[in-house]
């Protein structure tokens, strides 16, 4: 609950505008429209104004809130401080001042009408009769072609039109990009290009460089502004354009598109198994199984036959009651005697050493 002093206090009334500080006593002094800090005495700027009191309009090349945004004009000395609407120079329009007068206008926004005779145009800045020296069109806005040079368009040049080119005002002839030389006669050097062939190509992995330009051609396997990328998982070949074909998980060689086969498989493809009796990488280990049984083509496991086991299938299997029956018959053979009395004595003893095997 506010006391009634408290509420009454003029230090926290608000001021009216144009006042401020204890009891609303100070006068504010800001100017264009500035709003004044009914404590301080601050001014704050309206949009396109700045200065302890807001008396300056932005800088040249400023405008809007506190005066931070760019103007963004072409043919135009500034903005507007407050809108940021560009200020064309006299034979320019558009909203950022990049289009001449229309055809039969000049100057100040191109509201001056030109006095030329008819079909010939004016220039759009100064409404002189006659495109200026190296330009030609109905608003001058074309350079001079290719050969020809000077006012009107009218001087044919003398340089090689294959490895010069010629000034459109002077008629000076200089070197076209990817030349130099006296006569322009001379290509650039391997790893140059450009004009003057001062600027160094920046292709690798063997990508041939456009002395014109400085594009890089890339070889087969490879792809990128300078050929440093290889073709991504799945292609390969020149501009990484073929598709691989290998299966089984082989990896595709990226510039030849051969395939790198994982263990156990082999072919162009990799779609055939191992040979019989080999496995592995490249096939080139030699399968250990014996007896018969089968090796994996991949890790060379041995599948043991029927009745074999081991890791190379080299040993039988072991049953107690196909032991009873081998010496029953082998008994039989040699003695001829007593053979049930001595099967039974032999299962006896059989199953005495072998019970728990057999259970």
């Amino acid at each position: 609950m506010q006391l009634p002093s408290e509420v009454s206090s003029p230090s926290l009334l608000e001021c009216e505008e144009g006042r401020f500080g204890e009891n609303c006593s100070q006068t504010c002094s800001c100017t264009s429209g500035g709003r004044c800090d009914g404590e301080t005495g601050r001014c704050v700027c309206l949009h396109g104004w700045t200065g302890d009191l807001c008396q300056s309009a932005c800088s040249k090349g400023f405008f809007g809130e506190r005066c931070e945004q760019r103007c963004d004009c072409v043919h135009s000395p500034s903005c507007h401080h407050v809108t940021g609407l560009c200020e064309c120079e006299p034979g320019w329009r558009g909203a950022r001042c990049d289009k001449h007068c229309l055809p039969g206008s000049h100057g100040a926004s191109c509201a001056q009408p030109c006095d030329c005779q008819a079909g010939v145009s004016c220039h759009h800045e100064t409404g002189s009769c006659g495109c200026p020296a190296g330009l030609m069109g109905p608003g001058c806005e074309t350079p001079c072609p290719a050969g020809v040079f000077g006012m009107n368009c009218s001087q044919l040049c003398r340089c090689s039109g294959d490895q010069e080119q010629c000034h459109p005002v002077t008629g000076k002839c200089s070197c076209l990009p990817g030349y130099y030389g006296a006569r322009c006669e001379l290509r650039c050097r391997a790893g140059t290009f450009g004009p003057n062939c001062k600027s160094r190509c920046s292709c690798t992995s063997g990508g041939r460089c456009d002395f014109r330009t400085g594009t890089c051609y890339c070889p087969a396997g490879f792809i990128g502004a300078d050929c440093s990328l290889l073709c991504p998982d799945g292609f390969y070949g020149l501009d990484c354009g073929q598709m691989c074909e290998c299966r089984n998980g082989a990896r595709c060689h990226h510039i030849t598109g051969g395939c790198l086969c994982t263990a156990g498989w082999a072919g162009p493809h990799c779609i055939l198994a191992c040979p019989e009796g080999t496995f592995g990488e490249r096939c080139s280990h030699t399968c250990e199984c014996e007896r018969g049984s089968r090796c994996d083509h991949v890790s060379g496991g041995c599948s043991c036959a029927a009745g074999m086991t081991g890791v190379r299938c080299q040993l039988r299997e072991f049953h107690p009651q196909l032991i009873i029956a081998q010496r029953c018959i082998t008994q039989l053979i040699i003695t001829h005697l007593c053979i049930t009395q001595l099967c039974i004595t032999q299962h006896d003893t059989a199953s005495q050493k072998y019970g728990q095997l057999s259970s």
